[in-house]
């Protein structure tokens, strides 16, 4: 399965990643943010990350595509 991530770097997202990372039917997870930032490898495994840069102002179906699941924490 394919996850994203809004609000993937804050505190509540970091938990859902977290989550997310621990299970084994999860091989992907896209942060779709605003900018790229450094991911500590104490807090999530780094090969199953990837990290999107979208706009906010102007969100497509194209960002969501290729995804089996999606939670936003952003706040």
């Amino acid at each position: 399965m394919k996850a994203f991530v809004l609000g993937g770097t804050g505190e509540t997202g970091r938990e859902v990643v977290r989550a997310l990372a621990s299970q084994s039917r999860v091989s992907s997870i896209t942060l779709l943010q605003r900018r790229i930032v450094p991911l500590e490898e104490s807090w999530v495994p780094a090969e199953k990350i990837q990290q999107k840069l979208i706009d906010f102002e102007s969100l497509e179906e194209a960002d969501f595509a290729g995804h089996d699941a999606g939670v936003c924490c952003l706040g």
